[in-house]
């Protein structure tokens, strides 16, 4: 083979880097094995799927929650069906409805803001920091008489200035909500992620760094919303496991749905939970090589961070000077089987059409048509010049566990014959 062929793009007819994708960007999935399939089997075998009772409970969910509180550092944790619906739970325990607002980052997935509207809120959209991370200082400037929370969500492992967040809070009097779906496992000065909010959720899915397929975790230490999370989550019921826990009820009964995890689920998320700080290690490591090979390259922007050391390292993102750079780079990478994406494709949050159009699903278009709610809300391009522009000049790659040696150095390799190809012509 000619090296003309080598340096040859895949998208112009050259030969790709790899023969063959790299290993998907599934982290915890990637590395289910033995020790999930025995937990599962064990709760098969006992017959007892559900978690409050059955003919040989094995306590797999309140197992899970123990383990989750004492790796975060924090009271009291929950388990639910999935990372949405630990966003309803925790956004139903601070009381938020509607007439209500809460500060939503603009780059954030659908979830974060749909959670608002489903408790009848009205998400207010923050512009982010060049981390893509909800800027305090956009978050200050929105704060209203009618703001009732502040939502922050490290996206792709990285974190905002959660100092500055939790001084904005305790200023204002406004809880501070984590949405740490996409982060698990990631700190910020030496504290876990979700450990510092009035109330924080987690995610289980598929894309998520642990996963159980589906499910997700609430923490707080405030013992009330707890409770309130606790009744929420199970129609408005207070069970015995729970009332031990907190030792004494501090909630009237008030109606609430079924978000309660199962013991399939919480026997997976236990497994992973247990296998987190290796997938964090590998991770870390390879986004530390990709990092050092391609720090020279000038026109190719590394995502800063607010605190490097604390990062998942389940990604790692590159900045271009311009959106149409960003978008061929992206292109031109995958077709070397080096999978590359634009963070949400280019689009704020905001902008996704279920916001954007501000319809719900009951007739009565609470919360926007509202006599609660007497503000006017318009989402709209433009309304976060920062969100969009970063986004728009993305390139992220995720960082799987499973990564070997080889594939990182084609990682390496892909972005330097890509980079070479649009800017050292």
């Amino acid at each position: 083979m000619k090296r003309t062929d080598l340096k040859r793009l895949a998208i112009d007819g050259g030969h790709p880097v790899r023969t063959k994708p790299l290993p998907p960007y599934f982290p915890g999935a990637m590395v289910m094995g033995a020790a999930e399939k025995k937990a599962v089997l064990s709760v098969i075998d006992a017959k007892s799927p559900f978690r409050y009772y059955g003919p040989h409970l094995l306590g797999k969910v309140q197992k899970f929650e123990g383990a989750f509180t004492g790796y975060l550092g924090i009271r009291y944790a929950l388990g639910v069906t999935s990372g949405t619906a630990a966003l309803r739970v925790a956004i139903e325990a601070l009381g938020i409805g509607p007439g209500d607002e809460v500060i939503v980052p603009a780059v954030t997935f659908v979830a974060s803001p749909n959670a608002v509207l489903c408790a009848r809120a009205v998400p207010v959209f923050a512009d982010v920091d060049d981390t893509m991370s909800i800027d305090p200082d956009a978050v200050e400037r929105l704060i209203t008489s009618r703001t009732k929370a502040i939502m922050s969500v490290p996206i792709l492992g990285v974190g905002p200035k959660m100092d500055r967040l939790r001084r904005l809070s305790a200023k204002s009097g406004i809880p501070l909500l984590e949405d740490v779906a996409q982060s698990c496992g990631a700190s910020f000065r030496g504290k876990q992620l979700g450990a510092f909010g009035r109330i924080s959720t987690f995610s289980l899915q598929l894309n998520k760094i642990i996963t159980a397929g589906e499910g997700g975790v609430v923490v707080t230490a405030d013992p009330v919303l707890y409770e309130r999370a606790v009744r929420y989550h199970d129609q408005g019921q207070l069970r015995g496991a729970h009332l031990a826990i907190l030792g004494k009820t501090r909630v009237a009964p008030f109606a609430g749905e079924n978000y309660r995890m199962t013991e399939l689920t919480a026997a997976i998320a236990a497994a992973q939970l247990r296998k987190l700080p290796s997938i964090l290690r590998r991770m870390r490591a390879a986004r530390s090589r990709v990092e050092k090979a391609t720090k020279g390259m000038q026109n190719l922007h590394l995502r800063p961070s607010h605190d490097h050391e604390g990062d998942a390292g389940s990604s790692v993102s590159f900045l271009l000077d311009r959106e149409k750079d960003a978008q061929w780079f992206v292109s031109a990478i995958n077709a070397e089987n080096i999978s590359a994406f634009r963070l949400y494709d280019g689009v704020a949050s905001y902008m996704n059409p279920q916001i954007s159009g501000k319809d719900v699903a009951s007739t009565v278009k609470c919360p926007y048509e509202c006599p609660l709610y007497t503000a006017k809300v318009d989402y709209h391009e433009g309304l976060c010049p920062n969100a969009e522009s970063l986004m728009r000049r993305s390139v992220c790659m995720g960082l799987p566990p499973v990564l070997t040696a080889v594939d990182t150095a084609d990682i390496i390799k892909g972005i330097r014959k890509v980079y070479g190809a649009l800017y050292e012509k």
